[in-house]
């Protein structure tokens, strides 16, 4: 008789989510088409906070779980802020966000998610059978 093989599969992924594009400042709408155009995140704007984990649950993953670890995340955000602010100082008075598209996610993407629920950094685990 042969031993049952356990078949469940633990996944886990990092991943972005952002407000819904209703809820967003059209400052905030404008440096974030320049972000998905320039950089090709046209799912972006579709990974709205909550989103994935429903995705998830509905292709058959169970125990779906969220740790929001945006805290962890900033630090480093705002190393990139301090490094990115003064040459996007430069980079906006000449109107070339979409050519420095680093330093313009840098520079406004560490405000934006500082300052509101803009965007967070999730791991998100789940079993599938």
């Amino acid at each position: 008789m042969k031993s049952q093989q356990h078949t469940d599969k633990l996944k886990k992924v990092i991943k972005y989510s952002v407000i819904p594009r209703e809820k967003v400042t059209q400052k905030q709408k404008q440096i974030g088409d320049i972000i998905v155009e320039e950089t090709g995140a046209y799912s972006m704007p579709h990974f709205v906070h909550g989103k994935f984990p429903q995705i998830l649950k509905d292709a058959g993953f169970k125990n779906v779980i969220v740790e929001n670890i945006t805290p962890r995340i900033m630090p480093m955000l705002k190393i990139f802020y301090l490094i990115a602010y003064i040459p996007y100082i430069f980079i906006k008075f000449l109107g070339l966000q979409r050519k420095f598209v680093n330093a313009t996610s840098a520079a406004v993407g560490y405000k934006n998610i500082k300052n509101s629920d803009y965007g967070r950094y999730n791991i998100i685990s789940a079993i599938k059978k």
